[in-house]
């Protein structure tokens, strides 16, 4: 089995919602590329409930599950940023947030224009 390349885009645009499941209240953060093709969702759940890995689903998106206090940080970096870019690495599954536009920069230690978000 070949493994999958890590690959960065650039993030264009976003949005957010929260959405009641019974009596529990999600949040729910998507990120669009430059064709507004959505190459995230972010679903933000309470402490204690089921986190699911992340993945990637056979069209490519990437579909994280965070603890919900997370949403306010990663909203606040999606929102302040004017180049934005996600990186996914499938292989590890991990992802991150910054403006840092290769996989290179993303893996070095410690870097201060990224977030890690999985």
């Amino acid at each position: 089995m070949q493994a999958m390349s890590e690959r960065v885009q650039k993030v264009s645009d976003y949005s957010f919602e929260q959405k009641y499941f019974g009596s529990e209240r999600l949040s729910f953060l998507y990120l669009f590329n430059g064709e507004h093709k959505l190459v995230c969702m972010i679903a933000f759940v309470e402490v204690g409930s089921a986190i699911r890995m992340p993945h990637e689903t056979p069209n490519g998106l990437v579909i994280l599950t965070l603890p919900k206090y997370r949403f306010e940080q990663i909203l606040n970096v999606v929102a302040s940023k004017d180049l934005l870019y996600f990186y996914w690495n499938p292989n590890r599954q991990r992802a991150a947030l910054g403006d840092l536009p290769s996989p290179q920069d993303y893996r070095r230690q410690g870097s201060a224009r990224a977030i890690a978000i999985s």
